[in-house]
């Protein structure tokens, strides 16, 4: 099974803060993208951190779930 991955391009050249209708500039808009994206990487991170840990990956290798049951097979 090959995993497929579609993208689409644009620029942003502006933003607006909607609460003042303020205009922001391309490079204001740049950092708080670049902001909210390191912010969803590190929540990631510690999300698979926390859950897919050695043991659980161990387990689910083995065929077992998370409640002792034996998983179907992917056959």
């Amino acid at each position: 099974m090959t995993a497929a991955t579609a993208t689409a391009t644009c620029t942003a050249h502006r933003g607006v803060v909607e609460a003042t209708g303020r205009l922001r500039s391309a490079a204001a808009l740049a950092q708080r993208v670049g902001w909210m994206s390191s912010l969803v990487r590190d929540m990631t991170r510690r999300l698979l951190e926390q859950h897919w840990t050695v043991e659980v990956l161990a387990a689910l290798a083995a065929g077992v779930g998370p409640d002792g049951r034996a998983l179907p097979t992917n056959e």
